[in-house]
């Protein structure tokens, strides 16, 4: 057990820094804050109604990050695999799953520095119109747990490709899928043939959700739904790259 926390230490130290060293958290972080900013003050309903809790704001953060966070996974493994040295990786005695989880964090980490570089239309907010701060944290909190969500299923998508365009587009397109298809259609006709009257009730839609979130309606299964997404596309990673060794 150590050794697996050592390892995916090492891997999200890696990752984290790298995203300085190579100077692409400059460029997404000025981006993210214009367009964060200009869609809330200019295109919202932000500066026109009592808004203590900053909901325009927040509700405007997944559509923003659907962009951001496939910029940011893209070069994960697209790294690795033009070098080779995921192949010198995978013959080390290295938990493949440690180096997945690492990388995911790192990205995750990133996002949430990101989100924190905001706090400045918080303060601002709060000195003009007066916020409810305890609210406006859990939002944070909350769109924060949305935000991994997106992350562990952008950094599935690009280890399934080996450049970094492909890698890009394929992730964008996973989370476009996540925020248009509402699954709970699907699992209540699976689940029907088994329950008779059986409604999954928005468990699984992750646009409503991820509203519902932001919104102040907390709930367990919410949360639930957010971790086992995430485990999931995080084993889809594990495996996804398992079969890219196969391939090459």
């Amino acid at each position: 057990m150590r050794d697996f926390v050592d390892n995916l230490t090492v891997f999200f130290c890696k990752e984290f820094k790298s995203f300085f060293q190579n100077k692409m958290i400059y460029v997404l972080l000025p981006i993210y804050l214009i367009i964060s900013f200009a869609f809330t003050l200019y295109f919202s309903t932000f500066m026109t109604v009592a808004n203590p809790a900053m909901q325009q704001f927040f509700l405007l953060q997944p559509k923003i990050f659907l962009i951001i966070v496939p910029a940011l996974t893209m070069r994960l493994w697209v790294e690795e695999y033009k070098n080779n040295t995921w192949e010198i990786l995978l013959s080390q005695p290295i938990s493949l799953t440690a180096a997945v989880i690492g990388k995911f964090l790192a990205v995750w980490a990133i996002t949430g520095v990101m989100l924190l570089s905001s706090c400045g239309l918080w303060i601002i907010s709060a000195g003009f119109i007066g916020c409810d701060n305890i609210f406006v944290l859990a939002n944070y909190l909350m769109t924060f747990l949305i935000i991994g969500i997106m992350c562990a299923v952008s950094a599935w998508a690009a280890a399934l490709c080996f450049n970094y365009v492909g890698a890009f587009l394929l992730s964008w397109a996973f989370l476009a899928i996540l925020f248009a298809v509402n699954f709970d259609n699907y699992i209540n006709d699976v689940l029907m043939v088994f329950v008779d009257n059986f409604n999954a009730k928005t468990f699984s839609d992750f646009a409503e959700i991820s509203t519902s979130l932001v919104s102040g309606e907390i709930k367990a299964a919410f949360v639930f739904y957010a971790c086992a997404v995430m485990a999931a596309a995080l084993w889809a990673n594990v495996e996804a790259v398992e079969y890219k060794r196969s391939e090459k």
